[in-house]
């Protein structure tokens, strides 16, 4: 019965895979240690596609102070929420490119994608700037997560949006 049990608990964890072990195929999986080289190295562009922050909820007192909390980034990022979305409006996916364009320069501009561990918005926002034509995607499944347990330096970020979203701005 032990061994039923363990070999349940291998399946388990094979099936929630490490990171490592993702594919992305046209681009590039990193884990920290590799980011951090790319980072020292290339300066890439380090896009963080995290959700954006909740709206104040409704019903709060009028005059009631509400604040997000804080959003914490790898320092240098640029955070375009919702972007990662599996089925993104016209509108949000072409505000996407131009906001690559601006960013990256050029086709061949290292770009990082990342959010929490493991999240697929990453994932789905670096198959975009690929299918985009952008030859050097990186995606880091780590997350922010993998980036502050290996002790690395974070910093506080505020979303940009298209404008239609702006009143969700903290």
């Amino acid at each position: 019965m032990n061994l039923r049990l363990a070999a349940a608990a291998l399946l388990l964890l094979l099936a929630a895979a490490p990171a490592e072990m993702a594919k992305l195929p046209g681009g590039t999986v990193l884990d920290t240690p590799a980011l951090e080289a790319l980072i020292a190295t290339e300066h890439p562009v380090l896009i963080d596609v995290a959700p954006p922050p909740p709206p104040q909820p409704a019903g709060l007192a009028a005059g009631t102070p509400w604040m997000p909390a804080p959003h914490e980034d790898i320092p240098g990022s640029v955070w375009l929420p919702s972007v990662g979305q599996s089925t993104p409006t016209a509108a949000l996916a072409s505000w996407f490119r131009a906001r690559l364009a601006a960013l990256a320069g050029s086709p061949d501009r290292p770009l990082v994608f990342y959010c929490h561990i493991h999240c697929k918005l990453s994932f789905n926002a670096a198959e975009r700037a690929i299918g985009d034509g952008y030859s050097r995607v990186y995606w880091y499944p780590p997350g922010i997560e993998g980036w502050t347990e290996a002790g690395k330096p974070t910093a506080l970020a505020k979303p940009l949006q298209p404008a239609d979203n702006q009143e969700r701005k903290p």
